[in-house]
C-alpha cells in the first residue's frame, strides 16, 4: 500500500509510467498460469496492485479519472480485456462490500465515481452481476433497487419455476387416435421410436393433450404388446418426465384395481401390470421404494404374506421327503411272505 501511495504522489510525473511497468510485470507472472492466480493476497499480485490503486482513489489521493485512463492504457497494452476485466470487477465488489459498513459518506461517493470512471474497461453486465444493488443504483445502473429486484425475482420465477398447464377441456380425441394409430404398429421392428417421439411431441402441441395422459397411454399401449420391449424401453427412456411421473402413473393403475365394485369386492389385478412394473424396475427407470405406498398391502402385511409364502413352501418339501412304509403295494406284501416261508 505505501508502495502505491509513493507512485500516486508522483502520478503525474513519473508514478504512472512506473506503475504501468510494475502491472505489467505483474501480469507476466501469471499470463500463462491459472486463474487462481489472480486472487492471491500478496502485495505483488495484480490483485493486491489493483486494490490499492482503487483504495487511494477511495481516499481521494487520486483522481478517479485518471484511475479509468491508466486502467484503458493498461487494457490496451496488455490486450487482455476479458480477464483483467473480471479483476477489476471482483476488485470494485470487495471494495464495494467493505465501504458499505463504513460510515464515511464520502468513501461511498468516491467509489461510485470510480465505478462510473470503469465502466468502459469492465463493461454494465460484469457491474449489474457483481456489486450490490445500493451501488448500481447510486451509480444510476438502476433506476430504482425496488423494482430492479422485483423484475429480477419475476424473471427468475419465470425461468425456473414456470408451471406448465394443460386445458384438458381443449384436448381433442382425434388426437389420442392419431397416438394410439402411431402405437398400433404390428409389429414394431425397424421402427424408428425418435421418429415415433417427435411424432407424439407434434400430436401434444396440436391437439392440447397432457402428457401425462399420453404417457398413460404409452404405458398401456406397452403392457398390451409387451413382446415388443425393443421398442418401447428406447421410447420411454426418451420420453421427457421423471421417474416419479412413471411411479404416480403405475400407482393410479393400481389403485383403479383396488377400489371394490357394486358388490364389494376388488376385481383382481391383471398380470401383465405387474409385468410391467417388473420391467420398469429392472430397467432402472422407476425404483421400488417409490413405489410401495401406492400398493395395497402395507409393509407389514407384505412381511406377513411372505413369511406365509415361505412356510407353506418349507411344508411342501419335507413332506415331498418323507418315505412312508406303510403304504406298500400287494406285490411288494407276497414278495415279503415268500421270503418268509423260504426262511422256515
Amino acid at each position: 500500500m505505501e508502495g502505491m501511495q509513493k507512485l500516486v504522489k508522483n502520478w503525474s510525473s513519473k508514478g504512472r509510467e512506473e506503475a504501468l511497468a510494475l502491472f505489467k510485470e505483474s501480469f507476466s507472472s501469471f499470463n500463462h498460469d491459472s486463474m487462481m492466480n489472480l486472487h492471491r493476497s500478496a502485495e505483488s499480485s495484480l490483485y493486491g496492485l489493483f486494490y490499492d490503486l482503487f483504495s487511494c482513489c477511495i481516499n481521494n489521493e487520486i483522481d478517479s479519472d485518471e484511475v479509468g485512463d491508466f486502467c484503458k492504457s493498461l487494457l490496451t497494452s496488455l490486450d487482455s480485456s476479458p480477464i483483467l476485466s473480471s479483476l477489476i470487477t471482483d476488485v470494485l465488489s470487495s471494495l464495494d462490500a467493505e465501504v458499505s459498513c463504513s460510515e464515511d459518506k464520502s468513501q461511498r461517493k468516491s467509489l461510485r465515481s470510480l465505478t462510473l470512471s470503469l465502466v468502459s474497461v469492465t463493461g454494465d453486465d460484469l457491474l449489474k452481476e457483481r456489486l450490490d444493488m445500493d451501488s448500481l443504483e447510486g451509480a444510476g445502473f438502476i433506476s430504482s433497487k425496488n423494482s430492479f429486484n422485483q423484475k429480477y425475482v419475476k424473471t427468475k420465477t419465470k425461468i425456473y419455476y414456470k408451471q406448465q398447464k394443460f386445458n384438458l377441456c381443449r384436448e381433442e380425441n382425434e388426437g389420442f387416435s392419431k397416438l394410439i394409430s402411431e402405437l398400433g404398429h404390428e409389429p414394431l421392428v425397424g421402427v424408428d421410436h425418435g421418429q415415433v417421439l417427435d411424432s407424439i411431441k407434434s400430436l401434444i402441441g396440436r391437439f392440447s393433450m397432457d402428457p401425462n395422459r399420453v404417457l398413460d397411454v404409452i404405458l398401456q399401449a406397452f403392457e398390451s404388446h409387451f413382446d415388443q420391449r425393443h421398442f418401447f424401453i428406447p421410447l420411454l427412456r426418451s420420453y421427457p418426465c421423471s421417474s416419479s411421473t412413471f411411479i404416480n402413473i403405475l400407482g393410479f393403475k393400481y389403485h383403479t384395481y383396488h377400489l371394490s365394485d357394486s358388490d364389494g369386492q376388488c376385481p383382481p389385478t391383471p398380470p401383465s401390470l405387474y409385468s410391467l412394473t417388473a420391467v420398469l424396475l429392472n430397467e432402472g427407470m422407476i425404483n421400488i421404494h417409490g413405489l410401495t405406498p401406492h400398493l395395497r398391502l402395507s409393509m407389514e402385511e407384505f412381511k406377513e404374506l411372505h413369511q406365509s409364502i415361505a412356510d407353506n413352501a418349507n411344508a411342501i418339501y419335507r413332506k415331498a421327503n418323507i418315505v412312508t412304509l406303510t403304504d406298500k403295494t400287494d406285490e411288494e406284501k407276497e414278495k415279503e411272505a415268500e421270503a418268509a416261508q423260504k426262511l422256515k
